[in-house]
């Protein structure tokens, strides 16, 4: 974790490069990220070195996300660089890491994490979509068949990779070489946004500064990612990330209280 000094500088430079850009942008959110990760690499601050990334902590999250709070920044940093980027690393799947991860930590692929049902729970036990077997082998680098609907996925309308959590029944079942024991749980699948049987649509929030989307899946072919989806530290790390937004759109706020009540 950086020092005081460091988390300083690392606030002063996103504070900067966010006021440079709205003078000459406005609220362009997408390019405004691009500057983020280009310039500060942003996107991959959590990310370990060996995938791209900075290899920092929630500590420097925290600060970027305060940043971003005060002036209501609609960036994809809470949804793609902390909830998708934190369960894609929980898999434990390192050739599935090495694949996706410089792309995320690079700020050039979004990812979306297709997770909870309509109650919007966000319970790590609970899931929206199922996944079965296409075919033998499907338990290793096989395809999986995954279907589903989530609801209130950050980013979803933008995201160049999808990630859905989805239960697998346990049972005898295909497996490689044949049939087999099948392990049920929840499990991880890579999923294409634009792949056949998948539909992405924007949903309007009461935050209009938070994209959200709904993702329909009808028996689309997707990809296992890891043994095992491991969702309670993503979502921690994203709640950690989410109240220091919100803590730096309550302190502007009380700037600009001060402020006018100054006049």
């Amino acid at each position: 974790m950086a020092d005081n000094a460091e988390l300083t500088a690392l606030s002063e430079s996103v504070r900067g490069l966010l006021a440079r850009h709205r003078a000459a942008n406005g609220d362009d959110g997408m390019s405004l990220w691009r500057r983020l990760c280009a310039e500060i690499g942003v996107a991959g601050l959590a990310v370990p070195e060996r995938y791209g990334g900075a290899g920092a902590g929630p500590a420097e999250v925290r600060v970027v996300q305060e940043e971003l709070g005060r002036v209501l920044a609609d960036t994809p940093m809470l949804g793609s660089a902390v909830l998708a980027t934190e369960a894609l690393l929980a898999s434990g799947d390192e050739a599935a890491c090495a694949r996706l991860l410089p792309g995320l930590a690079a700020g050039t692929d979004v990812a979306a994490l297709a997770w909870t049902t309509a109650d919007g729970n966000w319970d790590p036990g609970e899931v929206a979509c199922r996944a079965v077997a296409a075919e033998a082998g499907a338990t290793a680098d096989g395809e999986w068949l995954v279907h589903g609907e989530a609801h209130y996925v950050l980013d979803g309308d933008v995201a160049t990779v999808l990630l859905v959590p989805a239960r697998v029944e346990g049972g005898i079942g295909l497996v490689e070489g044949g049939i087999g024991l099948v392990e049920g749980g929840i499990g991880l699948f890579e999923v294409g946004p634009d792949a056949p049987g998948v539909a992405v649509s924007g949903v309007t929030a009461m935050d209009q500064t938070r994209r959200l989307a709904t993702v329909q899946i009808a028996d689309a072919r997707g990809r296992r990612i890891g043994s095992r989806a491991e969702l309670t530290r993503a979502k921690d790390l994203a709640c950690i990330a989410l109240a220091a937004e919100q803590a730096g759109a309550a302190a502007r706020a009380l700037e600009i209280t001060v402020e006018y009540t100054k006049t």
